[in-house]
């Protein structure tokens, strides 16, 4: 196993023990008070809709400015808090390799915007943070952004499904230019 693929196996299985610790109570009863003359209090169990998630996810991605074989395959892991019907905040781990020289990597803090609020959620995304890149025997470190598009399906279920794609860049260079990945994903939330 090359030092890239560690990397890679090393950072999803962090990002994964550590989305895997949040946790949320929703079974909690609450008591009405009755105005009445009656003393009597009735249980009313409370609505629940989830408002996060944990992600993972995988496809086909391409990498520019940078030295990579035809076809490289990107890896993701991401948490998800509803911030209200038409926003969520996202924090997310990917990693795009060809398996031979090339690896991008990225640890980043970003925003889902939903125009509407359907089981079909079409969404427009930004995100910020920091990434590594490997290219043959040189390594970067630096900031990283990215802005994506795509739809999640059964919005409302427990478990949903993403379509994505999405474009990140790294701002530092190997020669002069900053090294882009360009990826088509899918992932379930769950």
């Amino acid at each position: 196993m090359s030092q890239g693929q560690k990397f890679i196996v090393t950072l999803l299985s962090l990002c994964v023990i550590s989305f895997s610790s949040f946790a949320t109570d929703t079974t909690g009863i609450y008591f009405v008070p009755d105005t009445s003359e009656n003393v009597v209090q009735e249980e009313v169990e409370p609505q629940t809709t989830e408002t996060e998630f944990s992600a993972a996810g995988f496809g086909p991605a391409s990498m520019s400015n940078i030295t990579s074989r035809d076809l490289a395959y990107s890896f993701f892991v991401a948490r998800f808090w509803d911030v209200n019907p038409n926003a969520a905040i996202r924090v997310s781990a990917d990693a795009t390799t060809d398996f031979q020289n090339s690896l991008l990597a990225s640890l980043n803090l970003g925003l889902n915007l939903f125009p509407f609020q359907d089981e079909i959620a079409p969404y427009a995304a930004a995100e910020f943070g920091f990434g590594y890149g490997r290219e043959s025997n040189s390594n970067l470190f630096g900031f990283n952004t990215g802005a994506g598009i795509g739809v999640i399906l059964f919005r409302s279920a427990s478990i949903q499904m993403l379509i994505e794609g999405k474009v990140n860049l790294l701002f530092d260079s190997f020669e002069n230019s900053f090294p882009t990945v360009y990826t088509a994903r899918v992932g379930i939330l769950y």
